[in-house]
């Protein structure tokens, strides 16, 4: 179990994993002099079920990893806005380089989702909250996620439908809904026409595929 200081989530989780007879460990990525409230308040819930945690920081030895292991990556949240410092990166790196199973809560740590992403923890699932993020989506952050897990936090519905938003998500239901099914004797004669226009001279590739 690998958390930031900012926020409680992957404390939260080692919590419940011992509990229920896991074994776990936890490493504090110690980037900040600050901690948020909820940090300290679980922090200190560790010792509820006799769960210890090792502070990493610029001027620690990394600790191995076992391949076997399943690695929680909780050291950063959505709100990461500048660039990792190197030891950081050299951190993710090494986490990278292991073979584990790589979960991630929220995001994958280091991803931007704003800008580019140069370095990231390459999560098998990333578990996040309510909504997937759009720089789940973008190209370049091809590598850093394999599965989205969306997981409901009881967000008020009536606030989302409130914000305005030039982006939208089709899932599943959106689909069923604008999905016209068709007789299975139908043709190309009885499905109605339709007009393409685009290409230039030369230029017709995009125009043949969509016939």
């Amino acid at each position: 179990m690998w958390c930031g200081k900012q926020w409680g989530d992957g404390l939260v989780i080692a919590r419940m994993l011992k509990q229920n007879y896991f074994e776990v460990h936890v490493y504090v990525v110690s980037f900040s002099e600050n901690f948020s409230v909820d940090f300290n308040s679980n922090l200190g819930r560790l010792k509820e079920c006799n769960l210890s945690y090792d502070v990493i920081s610029e001027t620690s030895e990394f600790p191995d990893i076992g391949e076997n292991h399943i690695i929680v990556d909780a050291i950063f949240g959505i709100g990461l806005t500048r660039e990792l410092a190197s030891w950081i990166q050299k951190l993710i790196q090494k986490i990278n380089y292991h073979q584990s199973f790589k979960v991630s809560i929220d995001v994958p740590s280091g991803l931007f989702l704003d800008k580019k992403t140069t370095i990231a923890i390459h999560s098998d699932v990333v578990l996040t909250f309510e909504f997937p993020k759009l720089a789940f989506y973008l190209p370049e952050n091809e590598n850093y996620i394999d599965n989205i897990v969306l997981l409901p936090i009881q967000l008020d519905e009536k606030s989302i439908e409130s914000i305005p938003t030039n982006y939208y998500y089709t899932d599943l239901n959106e689909i069923k809904r604008r999905y016209k099914p068709i007789s299975k004797f139908s043709h190309k004669g009885t499905q109605g026409h339709v007009l393409l226009i685009g290409g230039c001279f030369g230029k017709i590739g995009a125009m043949v595929l969509a016939s």
